[in-house]
């Protein structure tokens, strides 16, 4: 008799064990569910490209103009006087890099001012 009532038990015991996880599945379920009715905010960025024109040293130095280097020149340096001469090119090697070199027709007048 003994060992039916210790078999009654562990099942008693088996059902009990049942009856919890089927609360924390019931429960996690239940969870789930609120969150999914929660609404989320979801932050979205948007670029729009302002300039599509490529900048003037990434251009070959073929399709640039006259014109445009010494437009370039001017807004760069504020200079109102056109650069004596410039120079367009490319360097590959261990570093690869574009560039225009541009010398003024006269040097700033604080040129030596700032010499230390």
């Amino acid at each position: 008799k003994d060992d039916d009532k210790d078999a009654d038990d562990d099942d008693d015991d088996e059902e009990k064990e049942e009856e919890k996880k089927d609360d924390v599945e019931a429960k996690d379920e239940e969870e789930k569910e609120e969150k999914k009715d929660a609404p989320t905010k979801k932050t979205v960025y948007e670029w729009e490209q302002v300039n599509t024109q490529k900048a003037i040293w990434m251009r070959a130095k073929e399709d640039v103009t006259e014109e445009e280097y010494t437009e370039f020149y001017k807004s760069i340096s504020k200079d109102y006087l056109d650069p004596l001469a410039y120079t367009h090119f490319n360097a590959e090697g261990e570093i690869e890099f574009k560039s225009i070199l541009f010398l003024p027709k006269k040097a700033p007048f604080d040129m030596m001012d700032n010499y230390w």
